[in-house]
């Protein structure tokens, strides 16, 4: 090959290799904008339904979420024996000895532990079966009112949804 052939290969090679890699570039930019418009649509809850922005604490403590819809099928979820079981551990937690030895923070731990505000609704359903009280309601009446009375909410808002 001469050499005035081989510097047009060899440039030619080179305006396809830098035309793609500014291909990648603005494609890469576009993804990263797309990314960051979804994750500020979950934040505010703009332009979407049944994202973790629309459901509140209060949501996640009813028993009916599951239910409702927001849930789809497949979605991990407890069994009644392990909803039962942290019922009976909040309950444990928060009215121990008439109350005169709440576990605040154990209670804060084991509502972390829970995990998704559909798991949080399972547990609602099994505690107002087994103690005849709504857990939000029972949660907000134990949670000492000086030591910030919604940061178990802030826990659950936190969550993701399943």
């Amino acid at each position: 090959m001469e050499k005035k052939t081989r510097y047009i290969v060899l440039g030619a090679s080179a305006v396809v290799a830098v035309s793609g890699i500014i291909a990648m570039i603005v494609t890469s930019n576009k993804k990263k904008k797309e990314v960051s418009d979804i994750l500020n649509k979950l934040s505010t809850g703009a332009g979407a339904t049944g994202t973790i922005a629309d459901l509140t604490s209060d949501d996640a403590f009813n028993i009916n979420l599951l239910s409702s819809g927001k849930i789809p099928a497949g979605a991990k979820i407890f069994t009644v024996a392990a909803a039962q079981s942290y019922a009976k551990k909040l309950n444990g937690l928060l009215d121990q000895y008439g109350g005169v030895y709440d576990d605040e923070e154990g209670a804060i731990a084991a509502l972390s532990q829970i995990g998704t505000k559909a798991k949080v609704s399972q547990v609602a359903k099994e505690f107002g079966k087994l103690y005849g009280k709504n857990l939000g309601d029972f949660l907000t009446s134990k949670i000492d009112k000086a030591n910030n009375p919604t940061v178990f909410k802030q826990t659950i808002n936190n969550m993701k949804l399943y």
